[in-house]
């Protein structure tokens, strides 16, 4: 058999707490999918119910995202290290490119007393704590593995209640609403305006209100 496929996965701060914690079992990240099949228009929509549906499994099977792959977690990080010129090597605009250089192994994910928010132009080759983004995190580093434990494509605004918890959403302006002994929400509409909010954040203003069709990834957290 061959091995399991894997692929990284971004994640800010606080929904790797919310894995770590085990409060975050589901995300949603947009689809690419043909939206003249998937929603078409006009009065020949309904017509094209069957070639949705076959749209859907479609772009299911062609997705990053498929039950049982892993997943590991790119965050973001500090790493102790200075920056070197790369020989030879322009940015678009012309500039000089620089890399990264780490002075010691390993990482950490607290702040360090003191650190680096990017390269220093007057002082780049004096070694010190750097923060570096999760895109620059490299899968030996990654302390999160997942596994994808079911996935579908829906509406982003189709999202329920239930949902915006296993999302790791944990907005003091909805605890009031949240009757925990009955596991129901008094107020449906503050936690989903509690999760509109996160995804404007990640997105971009009024990227709630575009509602695009989202891959519904669940996982489980594997176990280190």
């Amino acid at each position: 058999m061959g091995e399991t496929k894997e692929r990284p996965i971004l994640f800010s701060r606080p929904m790797v707490t919310a894995i770590l914690e085990d409060r975050k079992t589901e995300t949603r990240r947009i689809a690419r999918l043909n939206l003249s099949v998937m929603d078409p228009r006009g009065p020949d929509g309904p017509a094209k119910e069957g070639l949705r549906a076959e749209a859907r499994r479609a772009a299911l099977k062609i997705a990053d995202f498929q039950v049982g792959r892993r997943l590991w977690v790119r965050e973001e990080h500090y790493r102790y290290g200075h920056w070197e010129l790369i020989p030879g090597k322009t940015t678009r605009t012309g500039r000089p490119k620089w890399r990264f250089v780490a002075d010691l192994p390993g990482v950490t994910f607290d702040p360090p007393a003191h650190f680096r928010r990017a390269m220093s132009r007057s002082d780049p080759a004096t070694p010190a704590w750097h923060k570096r983004l999760a895109r620059f995190m490299p899968r030996r580093m990654s302390r999160l593995s997942l596994e994808i434990t079911a996935v579908g494509p829906e509406r982003l605004q189709e999202i329920e209640a239930w949902d915006v918890v296993a999302e790791g959403v944990d907005d003091p302006s909805w605890h009031d609403s949240f009757d925990y002994t009955g596991r129901d929400f008094i107020d449906f509409g503050a936690a989903i305006k509690a999760f509109a909010g996160l995804w404007e954040t990640i997105n971009g203003p009024e990227s709630w209100d575009a509602n695009p069709y989202v891959y519904v990834v669940q996982f489980r957290r594997l176990e280190s």
